[in-house]
């Protein structure tokens, strides 16, 4: 256990000490004094980016063609449950592989209703209901032993192996060849026999090389992510009152080079998908539609980024005087019709209450430009205008990145006293 006792105030020196905190619940932001969200969202854009080597490269190698959108639709928000559920139970216990084993259980059960609810729920009453259920049952013990694995493995790799990169490399390629070994091997324990609803050892072994890339491309993602947000790796991982003594005022900035690098990103790619989209509609439906299921992806992701960004800089300025609060801010968002109004006081309201708390605190920061915000918000409703709404959310493309960056500025400029750890 930490005993507060080791120097953690110089770079390097971070020991024995260290190496206990060196989790995979704290790696991607799950515990301390608060959620680290800036973690947990590189978390989800690494597996995200891992099951592109499924969703893209498998298909194309072997039949030149995509899977189909629901098939996309399903692993984004499987995804989403996973990293929801790594969130709940890596904060609530601090054994590593309990609460691997807790979000393997919720994964798979979440994933088997996702998958019901998008493909149908199989009728299990009729003459090939004994069949079915096996089907089911493999695929939950499919899921089941991969996130069990994967979370298990690159948790053990956190804690026998340095450096990062290694560690979640490592951990990632044992966690698939052990989960190759084993599948096959509880498949015949409980139904004795390797050929079942297409698992055959064949058939996984045509599928390693896949499976092999995706958690290398995942911790590859994820430690590049990590760089790239400026996260760091050991000051975030010492404890609690270690690292408030390494980061002092810096640790309660925000990063400008991840929201902005993500947001240009995510819309960057999102936008001509679905220009090219609404172009082809009349002639080619089936490629329109292909192309906007596509920009869901990127749109979901930076939907993910903005919202943290709108939770940090609401946090930012609570000081007793904010006309709402974080969760509110955010929460609201999601009522049909009421978010339409709230949009404005979420983004308009906030550069007001921004600059009367640095004149009501004399503070040394930029004033923001009010009208930056307004003409966002009126741009991102306009974008339901046919034809013309195109032409409108590619303006606002080059205004929301102006925009974040001064939201960014803005929260980066409050003296630390005043902001409480969002």
């Amino acid at each position: 256990m930490h005993t507060g006792q080791a120097d953690y105030s110089q770079p390097g020196m971070f020991g024995q000490a260290s190496r206990e905190a060196f989790s995979l619940g704290t790696l991607i932001g799950a515990r301390g004094p608060a959620i680290q969200w800036e973690r947990l969202l590189v978390f989800f854009a690494a597996l995200t980016v891992g099951d592109l080597t499924w969703l893209l490269v498998e298909p194309l190698v072997r039949s030149g063609e995509l899977l189909p959108q629901r098939f996309w639709l399903m692993y984004v928000l499987s995804t989403v449950v996973l990293v929801g559920a790594a969130l709940a139970f890596f904060r609530w216990l601090q054994n590593d592989f309990a609460a691997a084993a807790l979000t393997a259980v919720a994964y798979s059960l979440a994933r088997a209703l996702i998958r019901g609810v998008l493909f149908g729920f199989p009728d299990i009453s009729g003459e090939f209901g004994p069949e079915l259920l096996r089907d089911l049952a493999l695929f939950q013990l499919y899921g089941l032993t991969w996130t069990f694995l994967f979370l298990g493995g690159l948790a053990l790799g956190l804690r026998l192996l340095k450096p990062l990169w290694l560690a979640l490399g490592v951990g990632g390629l044992v966690a698939a060849v052990t989960h190759r070994l084993i599948v096959p091997l509880l498949q015949m324990a409980v139904f004795g026999d390797f050929s079942l609803a297409g698992f055959s050892l064949g058939g996984m072994l045509e599928f390693l090389p896949y499976t092999l890339a995706e958690p290398v491309v995942f911790a590859g993602a994820f430690w590049v992510g990590l760089l790239i947000a400026g996260l760091g790796v050991e000051p975030a991982l010492a404890p609690a009152g270690a690292r408030a003594a390494v980061a002092g005022a810096s640790y309660q900035r925000i990063s400008k080079g991840f929201f902005l690098g993500s947001v240009a990103a995510a819309l960057g790619i999102a936008l001509p998908l679905v220009i090219a989209g609404s172009v082809l509609a009349p002639s080619e439906p089936q490629t329109a539609l292909a192309l906007l299921g596509l920009s869901l992806l990127p749109m979901f992701y930076g939907m993910v980024v903005m919202s943290v960004l709108f939770y940090k800089m609401w946090a930012a300025i609570q000081d007793g005087h904010a006309r709402t609060t974080p969760g509110k801010a955010i929460g609201f968002l999601f009522i049909p019709f009421f978010n339409i109004y709230w949009a404005f006081k979420v983004l308009w309201g906030w550069a007001k209450d921004y600059n009367r708390l640095v004149e009501r605190h004399r503070l040394n920061a930029p004033r923001l430009p009010e009208g930056l915000f307004l003409a966002y918000t009126i741009l991102a409703l306009s974008g339901v205008i046919p034809v013309l709404g195109l032409v409108l959310v590619t303006i606002n493309y080059f205004v929301a990145l102006v925009m974040v960056a001064k939201i960014c500025d803005g929260i980066n400029a409050i003296p630390p006293q005043l902001k409480p750890a969002a």
